[in-house]
């Protein structure tokens, strides 16, 4: 099965690692209209047209580099036992459906029939504490502090693989990866980290090392 969403997600996310102001996108879908609405409003993305081609029409996106992560997932391409997994790695972000599907999914979530609601500011605090503590995890398996990070370099291997699994797991910002790993300006912390992955990442003993680290999520 074809699915224009994820490929449009893909799109998106590969032309923000490009450092590309803009990118066209098609087929132009009023279900992709919605999301890029949404996108727009939590300034995610710049404006956004839509231009009919003839055939099955295209967005033209102005982009503004703060796109770190962008996916859209099936339910049925992922089996009960990659749930838990799946939790971790979509820790915000905006769900698309059903009043019963969402109320699904904060049962399986949080083991009661409503979610809990937190306010903007407690929700700021409280991803900034599980930032810290699993930032804090990864430096101490690596043997590393926050003094070495200010006098090491930005694309340091340490550092990428910290970020790298951060990013990952977590919804942690590039604004705070770059202020606590001294890693220069917040758009470098995504172009470094993509770079890294590509080409690094899979034999990086930094990241093998990293691979096993618990902490609060």
């Amino acid at each position: 099965m074809v699915n224009t969403l994820a490929d449009a997600c893909n799109m998106l996310k590969n032309a923000e690692f490009a450092r590309k102001k803009t990118v066209i996108i098609t087929p132009a879908s009023k279900l992709l209209q919605r999301i890029l609405r949404i996108f727009q409003a939590n300034a995610y993305i710049g404006e956004f047209e839509r231009y009919d081609d003839g055939r099955q029409g295209k967005f033209k996106i102005s982009l503004l580099g703060k796109i770190n992560e962008c996916k859209a997932l099936m339910r049925l391409n992922y089996k009960v036992s990659q749930f838990e997994a799946l939790e971790r790695r979509l820790c915000r972000g905006w769900c698309i459906a059903d009043k019963d599907f969402k109320q699904g999914v904060a049962k399986e979530m949080f083991g009661k029939n409503e979610a809990i609601r937190l306010e903007r500011d407690e929700l700021d605090e409280f991803n900034q504490v599980c930032w810290e503590a699993a930032l804090t995890a990864c430096l101490a398996r690596l043997g590393m502090g926050e003094d070495e990070a200010a006098q090491c370099k930005f694309s340091e291997r340490w550092k990428l693989a910290i970020a790298s699994k951060l990013k990952r797991e977590t919804s942690v910002t590039n604004a705070w990866l770059a202020q606590r790993l001294s890693m220069g300006v917040p758009n470098s912390v995504s172009n470094l980290c993509g770079v890294y992955r590509r080409n690094a990442e899979p034999r990086c003993t930094y990241a093998k090392k990293l691979r096993n680290v618990k902490y609060e999520r």
